[in-house]
Formats: C-alpha cells, structure tokens, sequence
C-alpha cells in the first residue's frame, strides 16, 4: 500500500509512545505542509528528574518550541504518566499553561487524557496526564498510507463523539489533526489543548493560529469567534489525508472531496467530506455529523 506523501523528510518518531506533533520550519509557505515541531532544540527540557517529589521522568518522548513531554512515573503507586513541561519564559507562557490546565480539568471524557496534577517550580509548569500508550495517527499514515473507508469511518465517528462533548462544554481544540488523534487499542484519544479556547473568544489574525495546512479560512484573516466549526474543517483536513493518504499541497476547500482527488472512495464519503470542508453555515457540528449517513452506515470501532 502506498505511504503517505509529504513534501520533506520524514519525521522523527519513536513507536509505542505518546507523541504529540512535529513539523517543519515555521517559515515554510503557508499553503504548504506544516505542522508544530517536536524536534527543535531550543526546547527547554524539565529542571529536575524528580517533579515536585511525586514524579519520575523515565523518557522524553517529544518536545517541540515551547514545551517537552516525557513519560514518567509516580514514586508512590509506580503508575505511568504523561508530563508536558512548559518552560516559563514569560507570564504569557505561565498563563498559556494554566490555561491548558483549566481545559483539562473542565473536561471529563474517557478519550481526553485526564489531567493528573500540575506541579509548578522556578522554571518551569509541569502538566501531569493520565499516560496513553499507541502510536498517533499520523504515525499510522506514514507506516501503511491510506485507510479503507470503514476504517477511516470508525476514527472519525469517535472523534466526532469527542468534539461534540468538547463544544457541548464550550471548549474548541483548535488543533485537530493527525498528531494529536492517539490511537490506543480499539479507542482514539484526543490529546494536546495548548491551544484551546471557550466558544465565543475572539481570535485576532496571528493569534496562536494552530497548524496552517489544518485551518479553516474563516480563522486566517480574523478576527474570528472561537467555535466548534474550526474544529470540524480541521477533522475534514484529517478525513482527507486518512481517504487519499496525502496532504493538502494548497489551503484546504470542498475541492478536496472531488472525484478527481479521491477517485476510489465512494460519493457518500466525498459528499461528508465536502461538508466538512463547507463555508462555515453549512458546515456539519459535530452533532450533525453523528447522523451523516456515511458514518451511520459504515461506522464501527477500529
């Protein structure tokens, strides 16, 4: 089966453990691939081996500009955990960081990694995570390249669950793609809302805009209101590269559901997809997905 296609090397990853995301230099061109590095060196890395007395750091698993993440585990229970360490640079990234902090404790979903506790020293904040072994999809991509539909089906309905739960909760991941859709077992997991917000901010153009490939339109040009319809062309992106096994070389439309583009997947995944994909008044909730008769008729667990 064919790989799936990027327009530069491939990305480091280690297997079998929680990696967030990586992506090419930020001054690559906006219409083309990019999403956030994990591999830059200017990444601070956690202070200590021990976090707050509790914590053990056992192994990096990735790190990126503004953050590392290890796999630890607690001294007291041996319990393995996920710890995001956010180097506080400026009160911006303090606030960032408690910002992500009080998402993850608003939430409460089996597929969004659970926040442990937050343990804060002189350098950095620590996020402590309920640990979730598998490999991210876009891992998955790059080892075997397209996905059959049932099977693309089957990740798209749980992640249609998971962001209808989010918005119901007035909360908008802002960063859905690949990278951040962990694929643990029979389930999906939803990581990383560094850059999540509550329904209704307004978004300045510039503004911790996400990943540029994975960005509804509306988002580009701000100011824009924070809702759930970002997350929805973003999972349409993700649903692209799951059918074709590529990337989008330009910004993202409904051209992307054409025959031409996908011509071996069948029109009721296109016709999803190209709502997806829609001006954002006619583009599909989550809720509404949930009733796409694509997903009703070919959607199970992985």
């Amino acid at each position: 089966m064919a790989k799936l296609l990027l327009p530069s090397a491939a990305l480091e990853r280690r297997p079998g453990v929680q990696t967030p995301c990586e992506e090419e230099d930020s001054e690559a061109d906006d219409d083309a691939f990019s999403c956030k590095s994990w591999d830059r060196t200017r990444t601070p890395d956690a202070s200590t081996e021990v976090i707050g007395g509790q914590f053990e750091l056992v192994q990096r698993i990735g790190r990126g500009g503004v953050a590392s993440m290890h796999q630890g585990k607690c001294l007291r229970t041996g319990r393995l955990v996920a710890i995001k360490t956010i180097f506080k640079e400026s009160t911006v990234d303090r606030k960032a960081a408690l910002s992500e902090a009080a998402v993850l404790r608003a939430l409460d979903h089996s597929q969004i990694n659970r926040l442990v506790t937050v343990v804060e020293d002189e350098f950095n904040i620590y996020l402590v995570l309920e640990y979730s072994p598998g490999m991210d999809l876009m891992e998955m991509l790059l080892q075997s390249g397209p996905m059959e539909e049932e099977s693309a089906a089957n990740i798209i309905q749980q992640m249609v669950e998971v962001l209808a739960y989010c918005h119901s909760h007035g909360i908008v991941h802002r960063d859905v793609k690949p990278e951040n859709i962990m694929l643990c077992g029979d389930e999906i997991m939803l990581v990383d809302f560094g850059l999540a917000a509550e329904v209704g901010k307004v978004l300045e153009e510039g503004e911790d805009e996400g990943t540029p490939i994975y960005l509804a339109p509306e988002a580009r040009c701000g100011p824009v209101s924070c809702d759930g319809s970002l997350d929805m062309f973003s999972l349409g992106v993700a649903l692209f590269a799951m059918l074709s096994g590529r990337l989008p070389t330009h910004r993202a439309s409904p051209a992307l559901s054409s025959e031409s583009l996908l011509p071996d997947v069948s029109p009721g995944a296109r016709d999803f997809l190209a709502q997806l994909l829609a001006e954002p008044a006619q583009r599909l909730s989550a809720s509404q997905a949930r009733e796409h008769p694509w997903l009703v008729s070919c959607g199970c667990r992985i």
